[in-house]
């Protein structure tokens, strides 16, 4: 079928609207309305929209306020938790240091500055004990080996040749400071007879054993004064200090049969004289008993541990006391179950009630009181303080001074020279780390301090049996 489409168009553009039967079925209003709308349709589509407009607009606009809030509530909730990120509190221990509590952002920059740190800290801090531990053992070495089986016959004569070693360390002790003493009461006697004898021939031209005037004796009295302190300043030129074995802590008497604590007891002595003696040494260098800041050791006193007052108290190794023992009459070993010298262990280091220091006896280091006289040249006293400071981990406690009269001295052999010197009595206390003395312990002794001799963390293992060796 075929439609003239131009036809149809002429028709219904020529065809006046007001001559259709729907035209004519309108009413005049409609019908001058559809005339406007048709002479203006854009205007029409416009108002249009703009009506639609407004309620699509109300409803695009609760959609977007919806949208916004949720957005809004997002971002306070991002907010409160980089608020509480910012102050989160952190407690961060490094190995050697006291924990720290700070308040920080944590973040992955953060935890691996902390990794690093904490293990260079943990590498510090091992290298540091074990130069602590080198530091306070220094040259000292046992005198014999105590690390003896319960059963071991050698138990039975050991104190024999523990005090023999004994004797010989103290002994090397004194030669290696050089020390001497003023000449005896009895070889300075027969010198001063000699003396007598020499100067009545020689001087007053007598015969050795005549009878002398009030004037020949007023004469020989001040030469043998003068010869008699020539003999004892010879002697101070000849030594380096003024010291006897009897005054660093030699005891008089060998000590009893099977008891190894009353062993390590003057084991201990040995090593605390030779800090004393060796930090005497340092101040003194090579100078003679005249220009020495040093001239004497006069005593030295072993006090004792120092314990804290909580807890049980372990037992000093002194005196004549005997070991535990078993049924059969066998010492005891040290409890298994006994802790472990743990170098990383807390330590209270609070203990001013028995300590000016504040430190006590503890699973790490034993601390040993002790007291030691010197004759000082006054002007070096702060000179010597320091010496014992740097020698081991030892603090004075207390301090005595008092002058000394140089004629007294004299009086009793001893010359100083010319400088004013003075005694001073110091207090000392020193620790004694047990990452090297726990595997050097006697069982007896162990269980005495409570500990199984083990270190934790330097690849030693002390717990297990004692040798036989010596």
């Amino acid at each position: 079928m075929k439609i003239d489409l131009k036809s149809l168009f002429k028709r219904k553009s020529s065809a006046p609207v007001g001559d259709s039967a729907a035209a004519r079925s309108l009413p005049p209003q409609v019908e001058s309305a559809l005339i406007w709308v048709k002479a203006n349709s854009l205007l029409v589509i416009l108002a249009t929209a703009s009506v639609a407009a407004l309620g699509a607009g109300w409803w695009y606009q609760g959609e977007f306020q919806a949208a916004n809030e949720a957005e809004a509530q997002s971002y306070a909730g991002k907010a409160a938790e980089l608020t509480r990120l910012q102050n989160s509190e952190v407690t961060i221990t490094i190995p050697g240091s006291a924990p720290i509590t700070t308040t920080t952002v944590v973040t992955q920059l953060l935890v691996e500055k902390v990794k690093e740190r904490m293990k260079g800290g943990g590498s510090d801090s091992t290298e540091i004990s074990r130069d602590a531990i080198a530091h306070n053992r220094g040259a000292h070495e046992p005198v014999i080996n105590l690390r003896l089986p319960a059963k071991d016959p050698i138990r039975q004569q050991i104190h024999l040749d523990f005090f023999k070693a004994l004797t010989r360390h103290f002994g090397e002790l004194l030669t290696e400071i050089d020390a001497g003493s003023p000449p005896s009461d009895e070889d300075v006697t027969v010198k001063l007879q000699r003396r007598q004898v020499r100067f009545v021939q020689s001087s007053l031209k007598k015969a050795g054993d005549a009878t002398l005037t009030s004037e020949e004796r007023s004469q020989l009295q001040p030469e043998l004064i003068s010869y008699r302190l020539g003999l004892y300043r010879e002697a101070a030129q000849n030594h380096g200090i003024y010291c006897e074995v009897e005054s660093i802590g030699l005891p008089a008497e060998q000590p009893a049969k099977g008891d190894l604590q009353r062993l390590w007891s003057l084991q201990w002595y040995l090593w605390i004289a030779q800090d004393i003696v060796r930090a005497c040494k340092s101040v003194n260098g090579d100078a003679k008993i005249l220009e020495a800041p040093v001239k004497r050791i006069t005593r030295i006193q072993f006090l004792g541990p120092v314990i804290a007052r909580e807890g049980p108290a372990p037992a000093e190794p002194e005196g004549d006391s005997a070991p535990a023992v078993d049924a059969e009459g066998n010492p005891i070993d040290a409890p298994p179950s006994a802790p472990p010298i743990n170098p990383s262990a807390p330590v209270n280091i609070a203990q001013f009630a028995v300590s000016s220091k504040g430190w006590a006896t503890n699973q790490l280091y034993d601390v040993f009181s002790s007291r030691v006289s010197l004759v000082v040249e006054t002007s070096k006293i702060p000179d010597v303080s320091n010496a014992f400071s740097k020698q081991n981990f030892i603090v004075i406690t207390d301090v005595k001074i008092r002058p000394v009269d140089p004629f007294v001295a004299a009086n009793e052999g001893f010359v100083y020279g010319d400088a004013p010197v003075s005694e001073i009595t110091l207090t000392l206390e020193s620790a004694w780390l047990r990452a090297w003395t726990g595997p050097l312990m006697p069982d007896e002794v162990r269980k005495a301090l409570n500990t199984s001799g083990a270190l934790i963390g330097m690849g030693q293992d002390a717990a297990t049996e004692p040798t036989k060796e010596n």
